[in-house]
């Protein structure tokens, strides 16, 4: 006890000096930790961002973040520590990870510091599952397919608008405010468009004009408050929210009171006016999703301040720019004003865009085998400027056919699959969305949905209605020409189709060589085509078979399927087949078995053999007296001696069959949206980068119908 009653003692006599030296103390253990000790201590970067995050809020709230983050990347590379629990990466090859592939990285706390009146907006939600409900209600508003569809003329309408208000401004003399021009224009545009009702903002330049009033717009204050706000972003929540409390009582701003009060009003009544059942409006659609009114007006808000910032900023910055430099504003007067830009797509026009275009792609180095000779590269250049007749396609989907097998292994196949261009972009198959056309392209337009075909080069020499040719496969896409496994690819425009309006992008993707295939095979020979009656017999669960059985169920034909297991037999039922028989339990005479299932055992009126010669003889044994036999394929093995001379036990015709012409791809796409046929992909789908592990997929055979690559933008 005394020893007790003495340290007491002693404590309160050293009081003071115990309070001076305790928070020093916890300051040297805490920078001790950070630089020493912390999970990020072997990441680069200066010592003075390491111990605490207060180098970086003094950046942040001084508005020189960017630019000083960025020198730091100067000096110690890609990646850098820019705070105890920061790290800032330069590198795009980390976009896709951080932001996408597999729902992106979870954001951290400071995002919350966004949210409004206490709601989460889609920009400052937390939590991945709150952001999707409301995120895949209004996402297909945003994407450029949408807006040029449904926005093209409302977009126009604000630019003539205040084009009108621009050009009576010249006349004055006087200086111009670009920045709040930049402003109206794209509040205007994202109002109307997105919520369905314009918020005036050209409408008060006009009635400011009339008054000689060079009052901002009345929405200012609102977006310069939220960007004034991003200074203190990075706080830690409680900081923010002290902050976010005292301000305005200490500096209280009448004007910014009354745009908020203008900005809440707006976005309430937008929100009482939606009519749930017929409106297609960000906030109609939020409502449908179970958003109350309360948070449906937020969310519009935070719309308006997120549209209105960007777009505006950069308007006047362009502006202003362009006015510093007249032999530059020069050079981009002469090319809007030359002949060849009246007619092109402005996309095109390379001076305009400034902008390279970038994409990520696959190459063949050779033709050794996928494993060693496909290789991904990223940040690739696009072409600055199209020919007349190219279009540059946004790509969206892939498919892969047995022919990139071939075409990557010329040793290790079944099929000869010829020479490739050194380091061509593989795949044939592919569907996505027009940014750009040449200047003498007639069939599209920016924004329309298409998807390829893979024989250019034949529909040039001989038009949409003849047939290709083996030698015009091997000069087509994938091959001789960059392919499909990119995420932006320049195209002929006799290598395009359009995309049935009835499918998305995975389902697109697989029609390029298999449907197009399928429906030669059932369609190409007039007289012959499937309908009620007919019976048809498709080979194993392929791309091809998949899509002769689909699309001669469609027409009203009875199918029957061989298949290797008990699983795909009851997938390949539920598409429509009638009968299944195994052709692993029945090597040898699957041919006669599946005869016997036809009436009075006579044999099928079309087989769609895709094995080629390993199967051909089984298929002749199938097929009915003047019946149809399509070789469509080289998958099965190789047969010792070809059987033909079964043609002559059974008189029928045996037809070959290479693809199809682009009139038979544009007959399939009616014929796809007038049935409304949906095409099968196999379970699993995989990502752009992931491309090698979807051709190993193929290789060993375990897919189920078409096997899809998705690409993301």
């Amino acid at each position: 006890m005394g020893l007790f009653a003495d340290l007491l003692a002693i404590a309160a006599e050293e009081s003071l000096k115990i309070l001076l030296v305790a928070p020093l103390a916890t300051l040297s253990i805490y920078f001790f930790f950070n630089i020493f000790l912390h999970p990020l201590r072997k990441v680069p970067g200066p010592w003075k961002a390491a111990i605490s995050p207060l180098w970086l809020w003094y950046h942040s709230y001084a508005g020189d973040e960017t630019t000083s983050v960025e020198a730091l990347h100067q000096i110690y590379g890609p990646v850098v520590r820019i705070g105890p629990n920061d790290v800032d990466i330069s590198d795009g090859a980390a976009l896709a990870p951080i932001y996408s592939e597999k729902g992106g990285f979870l954001k951290t706390s400071c995002y919350s510091n966004f949210d409004f009146d206490g709601h989460p907006t889609i920009f400052s939600a937390l939590d991945p599952a709150h952001r999707a409900v409301r995120s895949k209600a209004v996402v297909s508003m945003f994407s450029p397919a949408s807006i040029r569809k449904e926005g093209d003329q409302i977009l126009r309408s604000c630019v003539d608008r205040l084009m009108a208000h621009i050009e009576n401004e010249a006349t004055s003399g006087k200086p111009v405010n670009m920045l709040n021009m930049g402003r109206c224009l794209a509040l205007d545009a994202v109002t109307e468009y997105l919520l369905g009702k314009t918020y005036g903002g050209i409408a008060e330049l006009e009635a400011s004009r009339s008054t000689s009033d060079s009052s901002s717009l009345s929405a200012s204050e609102f977006v310069d408050t939220f960007v004034a706000v991003g200074r203190f972003f990075l706080l830690p929540n409680w900081i923010f929210h002290a902050l976010e409390w005292a301000l305005p009582k200490i500096f209280p701003d009448q004007k910014v009171d009354e745009s908020m009060e203008l900005v809440t009003k707006f976005c309430d009544q937008v929100v009482a006016e939606a009519d749930l059942e017929k409106d297609q409006t960000y906030q109609a659609r939020l409502l449908r999703a179970g958003i109350s009114e309360e948070e449906a007006a937020v969310q519009c808000m935070d719309l308006m301040f997120a549209g209105t910032d960007s777009t505006g900023m950069n308007f006047g910055a362009i502006c202003w720019h362009l006015a510093q430099s007249p032999s530059i504003y020069q050079m981009l007067k002469d090319e809007l004003t030359s002949p060849e830009a009246s007619q092109a797509d402005p996309q095109t026009l390379p001076y305009l865009r400034g902008v390279p275009s970038m994409s990520r792609r696959w190459i063949l180095t050779g033709q050794s085998g996928f494993e060693t000779s496909l290789r991904y590269e990223e940040n690739v250049p696009q072409a600055d400027k199209l020919a007349a007749h190219e279009v540059l396609v946004e790509l969206h989907g892939a498919s892969l056919n047995y022919r990139e097998l071939a075409i990557a292994d010329t040793k290790g196949t079944a099929a000869t699959a010829g020479v490739i261009r050194q380091h061509v972009v593989p795949g044939s198959d592919g569907a996505g969305i027009v940014k750009a056309i040449g200047s003498a392209v007639t069939a599209f337009k920016t924004g329309d949905r298409v998807i390829t075909h893979l024989a250019p080069k034949h529909a040039e020499r001989c038009g949409d209605d003849e047939l290709p040719i083996y030698q015009d496969i091997v000069e087509g896409l994938g091959q001789t020409i960059d392919g499909t496994l990119q995420s932006e690819g320049i195209f002929t425009e006799t290598g395009l189709v359009r995309v049935p309006e009835s499918l998305g992008w995975p389902e697109a993707a697989t029609l390029t060589c298999s449907g197009l295939t399928a429906w030669n095979a059932l369609f190409g020979l007039k007289g012959r085509e499937p309908r009620s009656g007919t019976w048809v017999l498709v080979q194993g669960t392929g791309g091809v078979s998949i899509a002769a059985l689909q699309l001669a169920v469609a027409a009203g034909a009875t199918v029957v399927a061989t298949t290797s297991s008990a699983e795909k037999e009851e997938r390949l039922k539920a598409l429509g087949a009638s009968h299944t028989i195994s052709y692993r339990e029945n090597p040898e005479d699957w041919g006669v078995k599946t005869r016997d299932l036809t009436p009075n055992q006579v044999g099928f009126d079309i087989v769609v053999d895709v094995a080629g010669n390993d199967s051909l003889a089984q298929s002749l044994t199938a097929v009915k007296t003047n019946g149809v036999v399509v070789s469509a394929g080289l998958v099965g093995g190789k047969a010792e001696v070809v059987p033909m001379l079964a043609a002559l036990m059974r008189p029928c015709i045996v037809r070959g069959v290479i693809l199809g012409s682009r009139a038979q791809f544009r007959d399939m796409v009616r014929f796809i949206e007038e049935k409304n046929v949906k095409p099968v992909i196999d379970d699993k789908v995989f990502e752009l980068a992931e491309t090698k592990a979807a051709y190993a997929r193929l290789k060993e055979k375990k897919h189920f119908s078409k096997i899809v690559i998705k690409i993301d933008h």
